[in-house]
């Protein structure tokens, strides 16, 4: 197996670039070669932007949107209580649940919600 002619850094680098959707090889040593001649402010701050958005941001309990807060400020905003256009509501669901039960004067209406892989969510109403 032939040894490769760049630096082990170097390599790590492109090889964790390339582990990302949509970035192949090529794309991972042009951002590589950039960086390395970049300002050392820049790669620094990416550097940084990357700890604080795994250190600082998770998903909603409530709706899995992305957020550093939970739950999200969208699903805490006392203004969006009324969501169903003036009927009386009752949600039930733990912060750990993945799923809500919404009572309505009329019935109830379970909503599942089970994040997939992929990152998107699966909505199932029953």
């Amino acid at each position: 197996m032939a040894q490769s002619v760049l630096p082990r850094t170097v390599q790590r680098l492109i090889d964790e670039f390339a582990r990302l959707p949509g970035i192949g090889p090529k794309s991972a040593s042009r951002l590589t070669f950039y960086l390395l001649r970049a300002a050392d402010n820049q790669a620094l701050d990416l550097a940084t932007a990357l700890q604080d958005l795994k250190e600082h941001t998770q998903l909603c309990s409530v709706c899995f949107n992305i957020t550093e807060d939970d739950p999200c400020v969208i699903c805490d905003d006392d203004a969006r209580d009324d969501l169903f256009g003036g009927q009386s509501t009752t949600l039930r669901s733990k912060p750990t649940t993945k799923a809500l039960r919404i009572g309505f004067d009329v019935g109830v209406a379970i909503i599942d919600l089970a994040p997939l892989d992929d990152g998107r969510v699966k909505v199932s109403i029953s």
